[in-house]
């Protein structure tokens, strides 16, 4: 019988013709134990032997299967385990399965971090991180602590309080995971040094937020012309855009002197008041007396007669 291929591949076919598949077999394994520092990676081999070729798997310590390739982990072509940037987190036994239609084979490894001192955000020491807060909005400061034995974190405040993990109280939030979370940063901020500190058997480290706070001032951006005319009876909306931090509050001053905020319900002859946008809305239904002072003109035009409503 013609057998495709090449001589070696025809003697394998034949031979296992002959014998039948066989169960994977794992070597190697006395590596049950993977030490390594944390932020490294690590390598766990993983080979097997078999008939037909076995595939390799690997369980992970929560017991899920680990995908060929994800940020975490990496299996590769010859079932070696990559766990990238191992954090406290990745310890625990991981198990390689090697599996044909034959039966299986079992490795475990055990992944421990080594001993040492906290790093913070993948820093070590004392380190320094300038934030740009911006006025009434939130500023969240991160602070991602790693370290063997476990590390104690807490905050300190400009104003020498400190803040566990967790804890909730005032303008101050700091999450389990370590952040700080500020809440309606103020101008008096600007200046203050919010500090991160991890300590345990293995030394210590800080990180240090200088805080600048971001305020801008109230400005109009779209163009208001200073004459605009309507006939006479038809409704008229002047608008007013405004941008700023924190958020402007927009007013209109009428002819009269009176001035128009939002949510105010006072109407000028009955048709002239706010929306909640900052527009004006004047439905012009009776004649206005000009002021000549006012810095914007409403023209009215009815045949040949004018008035004008200066606002």
């Amino acid at each position: 019988m013609h057998r495709p291929g090449s001589p070696l591949e025809n003697i394998f076919r034949y031979f296992f013709e002959l014998v039948g598949p066989n169960a994977p077999k794992i070597t190697l394994k006395s590596q049950s134990l993977v030490t390594v520092k944390l932020g490294e990676s690590a390598k766990l081999s993983c080979h097997a032997t078999g008939q037909p070729t076995p595939k390799i798997m690997w369980i992970s310590p929560r017991n899920y299967v680990i995908s060929l390739s994800s940020d975490k982990f990496q299996v590769m072509d010859d079932g070696m385990l990559l766990v990238k940037k191992v954090i406290l987190a990745d310890e625990g036994k991981y198990a390689c399965v090697a599996r044909n239609s034959a039966g299986d084979d079992v490795k475990n490894i055990k992944l421990e971090a080594e001993l040492q001192e906290p790093f913070i955000n993948g820093m070590k020491g004392r380190s320094t991180t300038k934030v740009l807060a911006v006025s009434y909005q939130t500023a969240l400061l991160d602070c991602r602590v790693e370290g063997k034995p476990e590390p104690r974190v807490w905050w300190v405040t400009p104003y020498g309080h400190s803040l566990p993990t967790p804890y909730l109280g005032g303008r101050f939030q700091v999450h389990r995971n370590g952040s700080l979370e500020l809440r309606g940063v103020r101008k008096t901020d600007e200046g203050g040094t919010y500090i991160c500190k991890a300590s345990n058997s293995f030394g210590s480290s800080t990180l240090s937020y200088p805080v600048a706070v971001l305020v801008f001032p109230p400005r109009i951006t779209n163009t208001l012309t200073s004459i605009t005319r309507v006939n006479r009876g038809s409704p008229v909306k002047l608008n007013c855009v405004a941008t700023g931090i924190p958020k402007p509050d927009i007013s209109w001053t009428l002819p009269g002197r009176t001035t128009l905020v939002p949510h105010n319900r006072f109407t000028v002859q009955g048709g002239i008041h706010m929306t909640e946008e900052g527009s004006l809305l004047c439905l012009l239904a009776l004649p206005c007396r000009p002021l000549s002072h006012s810095p914007f003109n409403i023209i009215i035009s009815e045949m040949l007669t004018h008035s004008t409503i200066l606002l």
